[in-house]
């Protein structure tokens, strides 16, 4: 498989965008409470009829059992207990029984005390009439003989902006009216909460069997009044006749122990009530009732459970904001069968009290059941109901472990999961849990950081503020820590540093620097890739440790991974190095280290992965933008010595190339004709705005392209000498870091800057050497030579009128020309232009996003899941090994296509040898001369065409930038797919071919001037789906295509088996480029003196290339032999240009070659001359040879197509009347045998047709 990384698949210029926040936004904490009791004990209000005997208990304290004043104290106390359950540490102002003005005082005391946070009011209201039409509530005067109505608006504005109020009362619903519209304001003022027993005209539960404020007992107490209510149901007293109600009160326990009976009972219902609200509430909802405040989200709870037990009683309970009805939750079934678990081991007369208490399966079965869900339906997003209670788990060490894989898992699901987590309460969980030192749960909660902080990277303030840092960094720091284990931490650590430069400072001070450079000297791909990474973040836009990190020679650890086979690696390394630019620094303080290092940089221009060239053209930008003024004038000369050139001006008397800068800007300009559009496109528009950021008043001149600096460049690097090889790229030598600066330029041309910095370029000493010994031209370079006005006149080209306003007046009339001069609306305009700002790498965000796909844990947490099953319920190893089978047929379905393919490989393959002895007795059935279908490509003509070896698809180019998909199963042809090449210049398609045709089926095609460019049509996919590129490089430096002959400029070959893409090119070269590596492998003289004309490796050894030339030699190399006696032997039967090389797959010792006089010659290894020669007497335009059928076609010029066996034998004829109902003479451009089948493919001009056997037809 190649080019099948998860960088290929994504566009170069994407990045991460940023998510809406998940965060509770104007978050207020309850911080002062005030509690109002109007009990007015042994005094019924007059507007209430209460029955005999009637509800009496208050806090579940009997006031008559104590006098009344006495009674109401201690009901005030129990209240207070209740709510200091959640909220220990605010200030309680209790009014038992107040006058209006106990009562305000005690609310403004609150409101002045809590400052921006919220307040809680509470109000029992069952001594006193109920609230009134006019929304007053009542209470008494200072003598207690009175009734006194309080306005409800009065009652808030005591209370401030910010109150959540529980009115237990009959007629609730009469006061609601400013809270709903508090909740319905565009831009409220304030912001009130209300949580009420009943509706209006309903009346407070007075049955002597429940309490008098059961509303309030429900928002309080709700496991006591769950057990007591449950265990009052006739069913119970039916099974437990003995069992007092009393004693489930004494149930063993306490609340924050969750392994006691109590503990757990409570757990449970914590985890019922946040699923039904995670399930039912809106999600914005969801986040301010439950993970605002620690008070407001357990009332809430608790309001979920009286809306349920208050409606068996007459009453609806309601809030503002207003809730879904939840009293229907199935949910709720299983909080009554875990009373019944807990209320059945009570004991009685008949049972012990010292029996075991049998703890509850509820955790155990909601985790079975969320990874189930996981397991299979992922695909709906909607189905996360188990989610609020895997963070309840994480607080248990018991289920902790388990809870932490299985929310990984989800994780994995992408962001659209990350956000549900978060949104859930996910957050404080894993902060909290970061000091753990447990190995395994600590990798899970690296994993884990690693999706929250792509998602959200303003996480990296809480894991500042937290120390978290500290704890990812000691784990970095561990020796045994295995390469996917080092990638995940350190993914997380460059997270944090990532544009926040106080995590970049916490890190280098916590000794990152230190822990980070001995991983680069290890021997793991994936260590070098995100030890770059890593280390980039922490120096880019932190001058403290870009120094410390020169200090320690980072540069030489970064410069060797510049070849390195790895892709991703050599980009991370060029994204390394332009971060070590120091960006604060002015140009006269600037390193000369900065610009050696670039210069090497420039070395890696000709990558074959466009991810490489996208940094190194970043950089540049970089490069541009701080040394702006320095590089503006050498653009100018560079376009004004071109000017003079093709004017026939006078002689160049500066030449800028021994310059560093003109260097930088000559590689800029380059990369407008990359090959990588999205490349070529960055680099034209940031060369726009960079002349329009140099000349504000002249942008109207600019054009998109800089045609005469691309022109220059080009006649520049055709020239260079590709003669010499060397793979080898030297770091920069200590030695000479230091620039020697001189007042004058050089005069003298130096060597090319490709020659020098190629990858071709012969160096037997370090790239700095070679041009201080050879150039002598850095050496005397003057990198201050800007600071000085110039006094040396230039002359004027005519086709450059920026050029004319930087001259001298003297200059000018010398040359009679008009002189602009810089006038200060050019200074002030351009004092006052935006900020020049270089092209932003999006590596980072690229890496970030392939390394957080779903993981399989099969290394340190291997089986872990298993293994926690196995130990905690074995009860459910059938569903168990049900599950994971449903993951192994989900792996089987991906791969079901690839085990379809290579079935039908081996089948196919072994019929074809099958009907070989068929064909050696029966010539007839040999005769693949029924046409079954035409395409018609319209006015152009088709110059390659291929077929897909498993689908109906057939392939073909144009002799432009055309190509085109067909269904050739149909009559006529159907195209499926049309699209652009995206050729430059007078470059034409002339190579095609398929890649990966086993699985996604990309396609490589082959331009004229030495392009290589990869495909994906998304046939198996997406057929709508536009086509993208997948990867583009050029084998040979800027090749023009000039020629009108009909012959390729450049020769290519496709070798599935190594991944090697063969391309013969300008100075008699062969390029050998390694797509698993998309560098370039080798370089192979041809030692032809006339160009090749076919390039074929050998199916059989992969090591061997065929050659054929323009004068008709035959050529074996041998891609082992780097040296220029790589060519083994050279055979010179031919006399004209060589068609094709063919060779079977099959066969290893035939193959024929055809010349375009008409001959073809049969070859074997095994003799110095050819076995067999067969002469067509007429032009050969194309010669193919079937892979395993032993069928030769071949075809001449206006006449027809011959099909020939492999002793040379006719078996029959295409003639040109039988496929093409067009003119009578015509040439075919292109034949191609199907891999398995038996079909033939033949071009003429613009139509494709299509042949078959007949006896096939007739079946």
């Amino acid at each position: 498989m190649f080019f099948n990384q998860p960088y290929h698949k994504r566009k170069l210029s994407s990045t991460r965008k940023p998510k809406k926040t998940w965060r509770v936004q104007n978050r207020k904490k309850v911080k002062g409470a005030t509690l109002c009791l109007c009990l007015n004990i042994g005094t019924d209000p007059p507007d209430v009829r209460k029955p005999d005997p009637s509800a009496i208990l208050q806090c579940w304290i009997n006031p008559i059992s104590m006098n009344e004043p006495q009674a109401l104290v201690e009901i005030g106390n129990a209240l207070e207990n209740q709510y200091k359950r959640w909220q220990p540490k605010i200030p309680y102002k209790k009014c038992l029984d107040p006058s209006v003005e106990s009562l305000k005082e005690a609310c403004t005391r609150t409101s002045r005390s809590i400052g921006n946070g919220r307040s809680l009011f509470h109000y029992n209201g069952t001594g006193v009439p109920k609230p009134t039409r006019n929304r007053e509530l009542w209470v008494f005067n200072q003598n207690y003989t009175q009734y006194i109505p309080l306005s409800i608006y009065e009652l808030l504005s005591w209370l401030g902006r910010s109150s959540i109020c529980i009115m237990d009362c009959a007629n609730a619903d009469l006061i609601s009216e400013p809270f709903i519209q508090s909740q319905t304001e565009t831009q409220p003022q304030s912001d009130y909460i209300l949580l009420a027993p009943c509706q209006q005209e309903e009346e407070l539960p007075t049955n002597a069997k429940l309490p008098a404020d059961l509303f309030t007992c429900c928002l309080t107490t709700p496991i006591k009044i769950s057990l007591r209510l449950h265990a009052g149901l006739s069913l119970h007293r039916t099974l437990l006749p003995d069992l007092p109600i009393e004693k489930l009160d004494n149930i063993q326990g306490h609340f924050s122990d969750r392994n006691s009976p109590l503990g757990e009972l409570n757990w449970i219902f914590t985890s019922i009530t946040d699923m039904i609200a995670w399930s039912s509430f809106p999600k914005e909802l969801f986040k301010k009732l439950y993970r605002d405040d620690l008070l407001i989200a357990a009332l809430f709870r608790n309001f979920l459970l009286a809306s349920r037990i208050m409606r068996n009683f007459g009453c609806t309970p309601f809030s503002v904001p207003s809730l879904p009805p939840t009293h229907q939750h199935p949910l709720w079934k299983t909080w009554d069968l875990a009373l019944d678990i807990c209320i059945s081991q009570f004991p009685d007369k008949n049972t012990s009290e010292n029996r075991p208490y049998k703890f509850n399966s509820f955790f155990q079965d909601q985790l079975i059941a969320f990874e189930s869900w996981l397991t299979s339906g992922t695909e709906l997003q909607f189905g996360v109901g188990q989610l609020p209670i895997i963070l309840q788990l994480l607080l248990s060490q018991n289920y902790r472990k388990h809870a932490l894989l299985l929310l990984v898992k989800f994780l994995d699901l992408g962001k659209w999961a990350v956000k549900k987590a978060l949104t859930v309460g996910i957050f404080p969980y894993v902060l909290m849990l970061l000091p753990t030192q447990d190995f395994e749960l600590k990798m899970i909660l690296i994993t884990i950081w690693g999706k929250i902080l792509t998602y959200d990277q303003k996480c990296q303030e809480d894991l500042v503020r937290e120390k978290g840092y500290i704890h990812f960094i000691s784990t970095l720091s561990n020796p045994q820590l295995s390469p996917e284990n080092f990638a995940s931490t350190a993914l997380v650590i460059s997270l944090l540093q990532d544009n926040y430069l106080e995590g970049k400072i916490k890190c280098h001070r916590s000794h990152l620097l230190n822990i980070c450079l001995p991983k680069l000297d290890e021997q793991s791909p994936i260590v070098h890739q995100w030890a770059c990474l890593c280390l980039s973040k922490l120096m880019e836009g932190y001058d403290e440790a870009k120094y410390s990190a020169l200090v320690d020679g980072i540069s030489d650890k970064f410069f060797r991974f510049l070849k390195d086979p790895i892709p991703i690696v050599r980009a991370c390394a060029v994204y390394g190095l332009s971060n070590i630019i120091y960006e604060n620094r002015t140009q006269e303080t600037r390193t000369s280290e900065e610009l050696r290092m670039s210069i090497s940089l420039l070395a890696i221009a000709n990558d074959g992965s466009p991810l490489v060239r996208k940094e190194l053209l970043v950089m540049l930008t970089k490069l541009v933008c701080f040394y702006s003024d320095k590089i503006k004038d050498i653009a100018m000369d560079i376009d004004y010595e071109l000017g003079k050139l093709e004017n026939n001006k006078q002689e160049i008397q500066y030449d800028h190339n021994s310059t560093i800068f003109s260097m930088i800007w000559k590689s800029l300009v380059s990369f407008t004709l990359d090959p990588d559009e999205e490349i070529e496109q960055l680099a034209k528009q940031f060369i726009q705005k960079l002349k329009i950021y140099w000349f504000p008043n002249h942008s109207h001149l600019f054009k998109s392209k800089d045609d005469g600096t691309i022109n220059y460049l080009k006649k520049e690097l055709k020239n260079q000498d590709l003669s010499n090889n060397s793979n080898t790229l030297q770091p920069i030598n200590k030695s000479n870091r230091k620039l020697k600066t001189s007042t004058t330029f050089r005069k003298t041309t130096p060597r090319s800057l490709t020659e020098i910095f190629s990858p071709n370029a012969k160096k037997s000493k370090d790239s700095f050497q070679e041009i201080n010994e050879k150039n002598k031209t850095i050496e005397n370079i003057d990198l201050e030579h800007e600071k000085e006005p110039k006094t040396k006149p230039n002359i004027v080209s005519p086709k450059n009128p920026i050029k004319k306003k930087f001259l001298t007046p003297k200059k000018a009339e010398s040359t009679q020309s008009i002189i602009y001069h810089e006038n200060e609306n050019d200074k002030v305009q351009k004092t006052h232009s935006s900020k020049l700002e270089p092209l932003r790498s999006n590596l980072f965000d690229m890496c970030v996003d392939t390394f957080n796909v779903p993981q399989e844990y099969t290394s340190n947490n291997s089986n872990l899941i298993r293994s926690y099953q196995e130990k905690h319920q074995n009860q459910n190893q059938n569903q168990n090994q049900n599950q994971n089978q449903n993951k192994n047929n989900n792996k089987k379905k991906k791969k079901k296509r690839k085990m379809r393919d290579i079935n039908s490989i081996m089948k196919t393959k072994q019929a074809m040898i099958n009907d070989m002895k068929v064909y050696s007795s029966q010539k007839k059935k040999q005769q693949i001369t029924e046409s079954c279908s035409v395409m018609d490509n319209q006015t152009k003509k088709v110059t390659s065409i291929i077929f897909h070896p498993f689908e109906p698809f057939l392939f073909s180019i144009d002799g432009r930038n055309t190509i085109r998909i067909w269904d050739w199963t149909v009559n006529p042809g159907k195209s499926i797919k049309k699209f652009e090449n995206g050729n430059s210049g007078k470059s034409r398609l002339s190579f095609l071919s398929l890649v990966n045709e086993y699985d996604s089926g990309l396609i490589m095609t082959g331009s004229t001037d030495g392009i290589v460019k990869i495909w994906d049509t998304f046939l198996m996919n997406n057929r709508d789906e536009q086509p993208k590129m997948v990867s583009a490089w050029r084998s040979f430096p800027y090749l023009e295509e000039k020629s009108t002959s009909k012959d390729s400029r450049c020769v290519f070959d496709w070798n599935p088996d190594n991944g090697f893409v063969s391309v013969f090119g300008e100075n008699r070269a062969i390029k050998i480029w390694d797509v698993n590596t998309e560098i370039e492998y080798q370089t192979l003289p041809s030692n032809c003196e006339q160009r090749l004309t076919s390039l074929k490796h050998d199916p059989q050894d992969k090591n061997i290339l065929f050659g054929g030339s323009y004068n008709g030699r035959f050529l074996v190399y041998d891609l082992r032999d780097k040296r220029s006696t790589s060519l083994k032997f050279a055979f010179s039967e031919h006399k004209s240009r060589i068609i094709n090389i063919c060779k079977q797959k099959g066969d290893e010792n035939t193959l024929i070659t055809g010349s375009s006089a008409g001959v073809i010659k049969f070859w074997d290894f095994r003799y110095p001359q050819p076995v067999k020669t067969l002469n067509l007497h007429n032009s050969l335009t194309a010669l193919e040879m079937s892979d395993y059928a032993p069928l030769i076609a071949s075809a001449v010029k206006n006449d027809n197509v011959s099909i020939l066996n492999t002793n040379g034998e006719l078996m029959g004829k295409i003639g040109y009347y039988d496929a093409f109902i067009v003119q009578k003479f015509g040439l075919f451009y292109a034949i191609n045998f199907h891999p398995y089948q038996l079909y033939l493919a033949a071009t003429s001009d613009s139509l494709i047709s299509v042949f078959m056997p007949a006896y096939l037809k007739k079946n």
